[in-house]
């Protein structure tokens, strides 16, 4: 256990808290809004990145984010070689030295031997593969993030001018209880959302010293290498 796992341990410990003090009623609410922002982001981001793509000034950066995205790879000769004639071993090896979640190498394979952009311009050899391949799940992660983040203030202002609390009785014993409960899966959701967008920034701009404590986390086996959500988005605008 590093550094890295006692902070998510801290935020995780905060949400629990959080939703015992608040009760079951009002973290179910937050839970609730929480798992709708998730899905309305989940709907919608192809249709803001592809309006991001469309402006100039996302453009250029996204050429500045795809330039640096194969860095991680650097030292391999075959980088410069047409993505064509890579062959699925050679492919292998490379992504084994990557660090990168097994949903990002996955998306990587897959469209290097499908040679999804086979037919757009200046994408022809491995290490434009790479970029492409990167810097479009990054604008996607993006979009994926603001939607969420977006929709969860929204659904959180509505909750705040919601003065009505529904009682149940029953549950005024657990509602601490369930209300921490709640917390924790909150706290869990969020911390897949954060960790989403970690590996694609690692590759645009890597850090020697967060790969370190990211390879000696216990908790970012869980929340990075084995992101659910990075599993669901695409890694094609």
């Amino acid at each position: 256990m590093n550094i890295l796992d006692i902070a998510i341990l801290v935020l995780l410990a905060i949400f629990v808290l959080y939703g015992f003090y608040r009760g079951f009623t009002r973290t179910a609410l937050s839970l609730a809004s929480t798992f709708l922002s998730w899905l309305g982001a989940f709907l919608f981001y192809p249709f803001l990145s592809r309006f991001l793509m469309s402006s100039s000034f996302w453009g250029q950066l996204f050429g500045y984010m795809s330039d640096g995205a194969a860095e991680t790879l650097t030292g391999f000769e075959i980088l410069s070689q047409p993505a064509s004639s890579v062959t699925s071993s050679q492919l292998t090896d490379i992504l084994s030295t990557s660090g990168l979640p097994s949903s990002v190498t996955t998306m990587l394979r897959e469209n290097v031997l499908n040679q999804a952009f086979s037919g757009q311009e200046g994408v022809v050899t491995l290490g434009q593969y790479f970029n492409t391949t990167l810097g479009n799940l990054l604008v996607n992660v993006i979009s994926f993030l603001i939607i969420f983040f977006a929709l969860s203030l929204i659904f959180a202002l509505i909750i705040a001018m919601t003065h009505a609390v529904i009682n149940l009785p029953v549950l005024k014993t657990l509602d601490g209880v369930l209300g921490g409960c709640f917390g924790l899966v909150q706290g869990i959701l969020l911390m897949f959302v954060l960790f989403a967008i970690v590996p694609v920034i690692l590759s645009v701009m890597p850090i020697s010293f967060v790969n370190q404590y990211l390879d000696n986390s216990f908790f970012a086996s869980l929340f990075y290498k084995s992101n659910f959500i990075l599993d669901m988005l695409s890694s094609i605008i």
